[in-house]
């Protein structure tokens, strides 16, 4: 007879748990279905593999991610992030939110995100690069 699997109660997420603080800036006034996107742009290890199949894994160095702020048009926000791509310097990233904290202390703005203009207010996506990026976990794992 099969033993009954037994999981541990699942962490509840919201929202209003987000915290996004560009160089100790409060970001608000996000696009209507997301409030941000980091994705690593290397993977954590390389492996090289010879001919008769003995395989080298190196551990890759490099923590750099892409991180996409959604911010509504109207958010104040984009006046501060405009400035601070005109300034081309490097700036702190903090995001928190109900399952983790994301961080670096070297990120820049890699372009001036697209404008449009229609019959209500747009989006406008910041790509911001992330340079020695780390992430911690905010919930503990119980068996």
């Amino acid at each position: 007879m099969p033993s009954k699997i037994k999981t541990s109660k699942m962490r509840e997420y919201d929202a209003n748990d987000c915290t996004i603080m560009i160089n100790d800036k409060l970001m608000y006034g996000f696009s209507e279905n997301s409030m941000f996107t980091v994705t690593d742009k290397t993977d954590a290890n390389t492996y090289k593999i010879d001919p008769q199949g003995s395989a080298t894994k190196s551990h890759n160095n490099k923590t750099m991610a892409g991180f996409t702020l959604p911010l509504d048009e109207t958010s104040p926000c984009n006046a501060y992030l405009l400035d601070l791509f005109n300034k081309d310097e490097f700036f702190t990233v903090d995001i928190i939110d109900s399952t983790s904290h994301i961080s670096c202390h070297y990120a820049s703005i890699d372009k001036i995100p697209d404008k449009q203009g229609g019959a209500q207010a747009g989006d406008r996506n910041w790509p911001i690069t992330m340079l020695n990026k780390e992430e911690t976990s905010n919930m503990t794992y119980s068996d």
